[in-house]
């Protein structure tokens, strides 16, 4: 962990007690007024006093090349006007030898001032936590400070991220002084137990247990942050000084694509300092972290740093799944009341292959050399050497520290909304976290897995028709007797055709890559064409590639066909159940609600239909135009831009042919804003002024990522009904899944 960034988590929420303790008994849970102290050698302070000077030094010797180029430019301007006598010979490249440095040069030393002056850009700021809102909180930091030996934070913030962290409140300002701040991510709070929040807020206020290493550190941070911005940022400036030299005569370009020559050396100076300054704090860093890790087990113990360690990581795939289903949702205008809540639910419902996956790859992380963080492995072998028992061991939930909790987080939750999305979201678009994921993406996608056993590709889609499920004219008992039987020949159907299910999909990334490839082919670029898998790049072989691509999807397609029907006729049988005699569903479900639904979703699948297959073409389409922009940044050949925007106009094209065919065709989900037609979800508002290449093509990939997406989750939902069928067979039992 660092000063700014806190690296802990806590044990999953299933180990946490639910009963909530007062603060008394918090309080009285800490073993000890004041945990042993962390010694530091005198030769680590001197070696962290001399990186800090180091630090210092870099941008001084950046200062010292700035002065000596003015320095230049000005001797040049007085000691050689010769030159501008020797052109009264005719000879204007005397001329410009001599003003091209006159000009170039305060360009030049015009943008490596400016770095010197970049200001942070934007950050969204925290929310201040109010006197009421968690009066318990206030008096748990206290007294972990106490047994640090920290100074106390002037104030505490919360916001949303997986993350805490204790700083200097007012930057450089309050370097000196005992100015501290502290900001929760309440994502922890809601993910951990006293136990691990009490050690996270150890290992950060430990920093400051370390008077002078803490400053030192500061310095040094700031300074590798403030190279990090001014190498990698751009502003306006830059884009102005690109677009006038591109814009203007070439006899003046020239002169200007000297200074861009100038600007671009200038960057690979500081791009040099800044590996240099990166590399030199490394060792810094990192010892100072493994010393924040040493206060942390003083107070929740050794043996419980790794579970710690552990569980923020976990907290951080659970914030990725989290903001992955806010994203889907929000298509439809609705967004999670409790955001931390969520992340924590996200994280206790990650399958249990990831988390072992996850396991396997920390436990075999190692540091590296660039590394301001051990890797966490290192890090809890080091704890572990310590044998610290701990002196605060209560498992209770973290939230016991807010007076009211919900309101606490759906405060900070409206805050992130607000500062990610903007004005647009309010009151009417908050639902509950519980409502969120019933009805959301997740269940549908999960249930679609079950029920095709993790083999359905929407490249294969599979479409419904209110004829078919009346035409069902068997009795119930058959009914049953098929799905059960379908359920098993589908299952014996994947396992014999595992390699027929990879070869289809491999079959489909090779015509992406076919179409990229010929994209590149007609753009007069076989080099990428080749990069793309096309050993001989020419325009007659771009085109047997797609036909040759063309074919192997639908050779290996074929043997599918046998799954793709049974799983058709299975979903066909059950969801002609409902409203059946004999077939009674559990409440709350009801038959003719569940009916209802059905033709709902199923005329919706009728409107995609006839769409779908330009759909695909688009995805195709798309795909193209993705390898010509990928190349466009890596080369910036003014060629690719005509290119491009003939692409996006045939692809804006083909989307507003997909607009008129769905007409008014009603979308079948509840919606913000109310009644709304499926060309109406489809169409999403792109700045209009974004360059129109961009914009055209950003809308069609819209289109396909929103259609496709609503298919999916119209036969989850079919699905998840087809499913309550068959449990509800009466002397049945469920089909077996996978």
């Amino acid at each position: 962990m660092s000063i700014q960034e806190t690296n802990r988590g806590a044990p999953t929420k299933k180990e946490t007690p639910s009963a909530e303790p007062d603060i008394e008994e918090i309080l009285s849970a800490f073993e000890t007024d004041r945990l042993e102290s962390t010694k530091v050698s005198a030769l680590y302070r001197l070696g962290l006093l001399a990186v800090a000077v180091a630090m210092v030094f870099l941008p001084l010797v950046y200062l010292g090349i700035i002065v000596s180029t003015a320095w230049g430019v000005v001797y040049h301007a007085v000691h050689h006007t010769d030159l501008m006598s020797a052109s009264t010979g005719g000879g204007g490249g005397a001329v410009l030898a001599y003003l091209a440095p006159i000009i170039v040069g305060p360009i030049a030393i015009l943008f490596m001032v400016k770095p010197l002056f970049a200001r942070r850009g934007e950050v969204d700021s925290s929310l201040l936590l109010k006197e009421d809102e968690a009066p318990a909180l206030k008096l748990f930091v206290r007294r972990i400070c106490e047994a640090v030996g920290a100074p106390q934070p002037k104030e505490i913030e919360i916001d949303c991220q997986v993350n805490a962290a204790a700083s200097f409140r007012r930057g450089w300002l309050s370097l000196f002084g005992q100015d501290l701040k502290l900001i929760v991510g309440l994502p922890l709070v809601a993910g951990m137990s006293l136990r691990s929040f009490g050690g996270v807020l150890a290992h950060e206020f430990g920093h400051f247990a370390q008077g002078a290493g803490m400053r030192l550190t500061f310095v040094i941070r700031n300074i590798n942050n403030w190279f990090s911005r001014v190498v990698y940022e751009r502003d306006r400036w830059d884009a102005w000084l690109e677009g006038t030299a591109k814009s203007v005569d070439l006899r003046i370009g020239i002169v200007l694509y000297l200074a861009l020559f100038m600007v671009w050396l200038t960057r690979r100076l500081l791009w040099v300092l800044m590996w240099i300054g990166h590399l030199l704090s490394c060792f810094a860093l990192r010892q100072m972290e493994y010393d924040a890790d040493a206060w942390e087990a003083r107070l929740a113990g050794g043996e419980h740093f790794k579970e710690t360690c552990e569980r923020l990581q976990l907290l951080g795939l659970g914030n990725s799944r989290a903001i992955d289903l806010l994203g889907e949702t929000w298509k439809e205008k609705r967004l999670a009341e409790n955001l931390p809540d969520l992340i924590r639910d996200e994280t206790d419902e990650l399958p249990a292959e990831a988390v072992a996956r996850f396991q396997t790859a920390v436990a075999e992380s190692k540091t590296g050399l660039f590394d301001t963080h051990p890797a966490d492995s290192d890090r809890v072998a080091a704890v572990l050497g310590l044998n610290a028992p701990g002196a605060f061991h209560l498992e209770a939930p973290a939230t016991a520290l807010f007076a009211d909790w919900s309101r606490t987080a759906r405060r900070v939750t409206e805050a992130f909304y607000s500062r990610a999305i903007g004005s647009s979201v309010c009151d009417d678009n908050l639902v509950s976290n519980r409502q969120l994921q019933n009805a959301g993406h997740k269940a549908a996608n999960q249930a679609v897995d079950r029920y095709f056993l993790g083999k359905f590709s929407c490249l294969r889609p599979l479409f419904l028709a209110q004829e078919d499920l009346a035409s069902e004219g068997r009795a119930t008992e058959q009914i049953g007797s098929r799905i059960r039987a379908a359920a098993e020949e589908l299952k014996a159907l994947a396992e014999a055709g595992k390699s027929d299910f990879v070869r289809f999909d491999m079959a489909d990334q090779a015509r992406l890559n076919a179409w990229q490839a010929h994209s590149l082919v007609e753009a007069g670029h076989p080099a990428a064409a080749r990069a793309r898998g096309l050993s001989n790049p020419s325009g007659e072989n771009a085109f047997q590639e797609l036909e040759l691509s063309a074919t192997e999807m639908r050779q290996s397609r074929e043997p599918l066909g046998e799954f793709d029907a049974l799983a058709r006729e299975r979903l066909i049988a059950a969801l002609s159940l409902p409203g059946r005699d004999g077939i009674h569903f559990p409440p709350p479900a009801d038959a003719d609600a569940l009916r209802e639904e059905i033709a709902r979703f199923v005329a919706a699948m009728g409107a995609l239909k006839p769409v779908y297959p330009q759909l695909l073409q688009l995805r195709e389409a798309l795909a193209a135009q993705r390898g010509l922009f990928e190349q466009l940044r890596e080369e910036n050949e003014e060629r690719f831009i005509g290119i491009l925007r003939d692409n996006a106009a045939a692809l804006s094209k083909q989307t507003r042919e997909v607009r008129r065919s769905l007409g008014d065709a009603p979308y079948p989900f509840e919606h913000a804003n109310g009644n709304i037609t499926l060309a109406r979800f489809m169409t999403v508002e792109t700045d209009r002024d974004m360059d129109v290449i961009f914009r055209q093509t950003a809308e069609a990939e819209n289109a396909v990522e929103r259609l496709m997406n609503l298919y999916l989750r119209i036969l989850g939902r079919l699905v998840l009904i087809a499913e309550k069928a068959e449990a509800a067979i009466e002397g049945g039992t469920p089909a077996p899944q996978a």
